[in-house]
């Protein structure tokens, strides 16, 4: 059994005889490190001894030395051994986000850091790093970048390599801005659809896309989700028809995709009504259950570059072209056939109804799914859990730009209520009734 003992000089000593070989192994961690040492006294009892001190190095990324005497003393890592361990202990990172997070750590954060070893690193570097990624970057990409330094360097304090988070010496506040990043357009940068604009959108879709750009309408699933859609998460003969949402399309590190689980691991049931219900039961019959809902022509999976370069963009270029003044045709060839309009050839006349926005995703389905069942006063917390968001606090932070309407109908519906009541005392007859004291409403008893 291995042995752990905390030295003369405060540091901790974990002692063992690697069975098979000469002599007694040791690692020595500093003071402040004693639940690194218990972590690496739990190992190695678990592999029966059978295991080196540098085995123990490369799993928890220690940088060993050696002394005269032949053992082993851990010291503290390097940033850059730092982002590798912890990128390694991620267990739960996709492959693309771990793309994301290895691109930040390459191309802004480390640079900044080295050589610097992790008990070496303050608040102001942290901060420095904050100040140049804010010159010219939105508010939210430098977010991404304060999440991931603190949550590395939160899991360097968890080994206990340091004992204060530097990242938490600094006064950035994810998701709130400072007085002097306020844009005069304040927008959330979704964009929103009304009935007739979506209707104008639809009627350029065929018979093979149509019925994915209705699904994302009418269920405000991502587009990883429902283009992952199989037969046999479909519902339909419930009394109350859903559809079972668990899959999405994924990519490892070597960019090789893949069926896997939703983002946030969430599976959800989405409920469809009528139209949905029979679009589905139509789409799917006859089919096997493992086959995908959705399909191209040639019945393999849809991409999404190919439907937005070939279908989407030329469907929002006629919301963007007026019928009154049409974008002029494009100049016909010496040879060949004449040009048709391309989706960057829109109107340019200004009149009332044509679609304005910079851009428009298919993921703004999503966001328009969203803003109707705002509207239409339905439950935040029940949104939320059909978005397969973790909370309606997510909800309300990426949706803050329209909850503030859904907050004056509140007010209205107050409003309502006390219109409804029998008014009674001072000041009755400014809302038409009689004074005598208080507000009782008409079924009171």
């Amino acid at each position: 059994m291995a042995s752990i003992e905390q030295r003369a000089s405060g540091s901790w000593s974990v002692y063992w005889r690697n069975q098979g070989r000469k002599g007694k192994q040791r690692i020595t961690v500093d003071s402040s490190a004693e639940k690194l040492a218990l972590r690496i006294l739990d190992l190695v009892n678990a592999r029966n001894n059978k295991i080196t001190a540098i085995e123990v190095e490369r799993i928890f990324g220690l940088k060993v030395e050696v002394d005269d005497e032949g053992q082993t003393r851990r010291s503290t890592p390097t940033v850059d051994e730092l982002a590798t361990l912890w990128l390694e202990s991620r267990n739960r990172l996709g492959g693309r986000q771990r793309r994301d997070y290895r691109s930040k750590l390459d191309r802004i954060i480390l640079p900044a850091l080295r050589p610097l070893t992790v008990d070496l690193v303050r608040g102001s570097h942290i901060a420095k790093i904050l100040k140049g990624l804010s010159d010219g970057r939105a508010n939210a990409t430098v977010d991404r970048y304060f999440i991931v330094m603190k949550s590395m360097f939160g899991f360097a304090l968890s080994e206990g390599f340091i004992e204060r988070n530097p990242v938490d010496d600094t006064d950035w506040t994810v998701g709130v801005r400072a007085d002097t990043d306020v844009d005069e357009d304040d927008s959330d940068g979704h964009v929103y659809l009304d009935r007739t604009e979506f209707h104008r959108l639809r009627a350029g879709f065929n018979d093979t896309y149509g019925p994915l750009v209705d699904y994302l309408a009418g269920t405000g699933s991502r587009w990883s989700e429902a283009t992952a859609l199989q037969i046999r998460d479909l519902r339909l003969e419930e009394p109350e028809p859903f559809v079972h949402i668990r899959r999405a399309w994924k990519q490892d590190e070597d960019k090789t995709w893949f069926i896997g689980i939703t983002k946030g691991r969430r599976k959800r049931r989405a409920f469809v009504g009528p139209l949905l219900t029979d679009m589905l039961r139509r789409l799917t019959e006859g089919r096997r259950p493992d086959e995908l809902v959705f399909t191209g022509p040639r019945g393999g999976r849809i991409w999404i570059n190919t439907f937005r370069t070939q279908h989407w963009d030329r469907a929002v270029a006629e919301l963007r072209r007026c019928p009154q003044h049409p974008p002029a045709p494009p100049p016909r060839s010496k040879r060949g056939p004449a040009r048709v309009l391309r989706p960057t050839d829109i109107s340019t006349c200004g009149c009332p109804g044509l679609l304005t926005v910079p851009a428009l995703t298919p993921h703004d389905l999503r966001h328009s799914w969203t803003a109707w069942q705002i509207a239409a006063g339905r439950p935040l917390v029940a949104i939320s859990e059909a978005l397969g968001h973790g909370s309606t606090e997510v909800t309300e932070k990426v949706y803050a730009g329209i909850l503030p309407e859904v907050r004056q109908s509140l007010a209205e519906v107050s409003e309502g209520v006390l219109a409804s009541a029998t008014p009674v005392g001072p000041g009755a007859a400014a809302l038409g009734g009689q004074a005598d004291g208080g507000v009782v409403a008409r079924d009171e008893a």
